[in-house]
């Protein structure tokens, strides 16, 4: 299983940063992908903060 890092989503999130396409591209790549990966649920459960 693939844990996906916290920069990753911060990248693809963020569309000024100059990793935005990598990171989406990768993000895209592991969802529609065969293999196993995951997040944690403190990443969801966020807020607004």
């Amino acid at each position: 299983m693939i844990a996906i890092d916290t920069n990753v989503l911060v990248y693809a999130h963020r569309a000024e940063t100059a990793l935005h396409q990598a990171a989406t591209r990768r993000l895209v790549a592991m969802a529609e992908g065969g293999g196993l990966w995951g997040l944690r649920l403190s990443y969801l459960d966020a807020g607004d903060a």
